[in-house]
This record gives C-alpha cells, sequence and structure tokens, in this order.
C-alpha cells in the first residue's frame, strides 16, 4: 500500500549590575529562567511530538489489553485490502465490502490511540476504493495534518476531490493565501513547533553570548531567530485557534439539506443539497445543528450527524 513559586517572606537583595565583561550568575538565570518556562508552555499548549519525533511515524501507546495486539490488527487489514484489490474487476460488491472492512479495523487503531499519517492515509484509499468520497477525503485531510508535503496522498487527495459530485471551488482570496503562506499550509503542527523551540532557545542563547562576546554575527544570527521564532509562534497559534474555534469538517451523508437556520423549519439554503465530500469550515454550533462555511463563502446550517470535523476529538 504532530512553577509555581511558595508564599514566603520576601527579602531584599542587592542589584547585581551586568558589565560589559559578562552577566552575573543570577543574572544570567533569571534570563534563561522565563524563556526555559515560556518554552515548556508552548509544548504543552500544543500537545505536539515528543521534541525530535517525527509526526508521520509517531504513535500513543495503546491501552493495555491483552486481547488488543496493534501488529496483528493492522496486518488483517492489510490483508483484506489485498484481498479486494484482487477481486475488484470480478467482485465489485464483494471488494467494496472488504475495503469498508480494512478502513473499519485501521479506524479501530486511531480510536485507540494511534496517530500516524500513514495510517490515516491507508484508511483513506480504502474508503476511496469502496466510493466512499466523504470519509476518503476526511481522513486524507487527517493525514495532511501529520504529513502535509506526502506526493502520493496530494495525489490522492486531488483525485478524491474531482470525484466529488458537488465541486465548489474556493475563494480566490483563500487560494492566494495559501501561496503566500505557503511554510504554513505544507508543514506539520509538530515540525512548526520544533522549529520555535529550536528557535526561540537559540535567540536566548545567541542573547546570552552576546553578552559574553562582542561579534555582530551573532546579533544577526540573534534576529534571525527571532523573526523565525515569532512566525512559527504565530503559526502554531493560528492552528490551535482554529481546531478550537472553526475547525475544518467533510460531508460524509448523502443529500445532505443545509437550512438558514438550526432546524428544518427554516428555508432550504441551497436548491440543490450537499453531497459527500464538501468541506467546510464549522462557525458555529446550536444543539445537533451546526452552521457551516462552504469554500467559497456561503453559510447554512446541517444537522451534526452528516459531517465529520478534521481534528481529532472535536465533535463535542
Amino acid at each position: 500500500m504532530d512553577a509555581s513559586v511558595g508564599k514566603g517572606e520576601t527579602v531584599m537583595h542587592a542589584p547585581h549590575p551586568i558589565t560589559t565583561a559578562g552577566l552575573s550568575l543570577i543574572s544570567l538565570r533569571r534570563m534563561l529562567f522565563g524563556p526555559l518556562i515560556l518554552v515548556v508552555s508552548i509544548c504543552m499548549f500544543t500537545d505536539s511530538p515528543a521534541f525530535g519525533e517525527d509526526a508521520a511515524t509517531q504513535t500513543i501507546p495503546l491501552a493495555q489489553d491483552a486481547n488488543l495486539d496493534r501488529h496483528a490488527i493492522l496486518e488483517e487489514a492489510l490483508s483484506r485490502f489485498d484481498q479486494a484489490q484482487e477481486i475488484n474487476a470480478e467482485q465489485r460488491d464483494r471488494a467494496r465490502g472488504l475495503f469498508l472492512e480494512a478502513a473499519r479495523l485501521m479506524e479501530g487503531l486511531v480510536r485507540a490511540g494511534v496517530r500516524n499519517g500513514k495510517l490515516e492515509y491507508n484508511i483513506g484509499n480504502c474508503y476511496l476504493k469502496a466510493g466512499r468520497l466523504g470519509e476518503a477525503i476526511l481522513h486524507y485531510r487527517r493525514a495532511e495534518r501529520l504529513i502535509p508535503s506526502d506526493p502520493l496522498l496530494q495525489d490522492n487527495l486531488k483525485e478524491a476531490r474531482k470525484r466529488c459530485l458537488a465541486n465548489i471551488a474556493p475563494k480566490s482570496g483563500r487560494t492566494f493565501l495559501r501561496s503566500v503562506f505557503f511554510l504554513h499550509y505544507n508543514t506539520s503542527l509538530s515540525s512548526r513547533t520544533t522549529l520555535l523551540i529550536v528557535t526561540y532557545v537559540s535567540f536566548w542563547l545567541l542573547v546570552t553570548l552576546r553578552s559574553f562576546v562582542s561579534r555582530r554575527w551573532l546579533s544577526t544570527a540573534a534576529v534571525i531567530c527571532l523573526v523565525l521564532s515569532v512566525g512559527a509562534g504565530m503559526s502554531v497559534a493560528i492552528d490551535r485557534w482554529q481546531d478550537r474555534n472553526r475547525p475544518d469538517g467533510v460531508i460524509v451523508a448523502i443529500d445532505v439539506a443545509a437550512y438558514n437556520g438550526p432546524g428544518e423549519s427554516y428555508r432550504r439554503r441551497f436548491e440543490q443539497p450537499l453531497q459527500p465530500g464538501v468541506e467546510f469550515e464549522l462557525r458555529s454550533r446550536r444543539g445537533d445543528w451546526w452552521k457551516i462555511e462552504l469554500p467559497d463563502g456561503n453559510l447554512g446550517w446541517i444537522e451534526s450527524g452528516t459531517a465529520e470535523l478534521v481534528p481529532y476529538a472535536q465533535r463535542s
């Protein structure tokens, strides 16, 4: 086939001057302690993979269960996929069932805690082969968050989008933004988080070294690290904000009606129902209804059970 401080008596100390000869030990500790706390906070906030790990291969350990063997489940899923491939030309219905069985076995691994770009890509392949375009695009989009630069993933996602019955062109402004901020859209969240941590720590190390050694290149390098750190930090913050406030989603049901309000008593928003594979941005929720924005900017309300959100654990 991605310190609390105890209360106590206040003690006044004489200030420790910073001279051109260097930093005092206490001042150096104070300078580095703040950045260290911030970096740790960023790591906790982003829920990113461990430092230095590749998001495409990083997995979360499964719950301890003697009957749960993730390798056996994966092998069984791949076996079903291979069987389906062999009979796909002569027994389409049987092959479709095997593709769906393979997809659901691999989805069980995801529900057990595995976060892997290749796994999501394979689930998308199973659904694409089975003709379930909504689920295929959903899992390709999830894989894209972990392995955004994978060429096979991009090809299959493009193919799945072309097969959609309702192909809604995005607003020109969105296309322009993707081309300008290509690093934001074409780099995984874990990679940008790693860049943020490395450049932020490097900035403070260079600033500290600059206090000991007067070299112009140290100042230049520190400025470059600061710019990269700010850019990566803004990119990570935007991703996290969007996932929590305006997550992307995909229609997975057939003939989904969109309304002007949260209920079937409102007028239909569009003459034609939405079809599987239509992508959207969730704007708000009200009970079992979602207000969505389509790629062309049109808004409408749909039942939440007819669609899935791209970020994990975002349905509630």
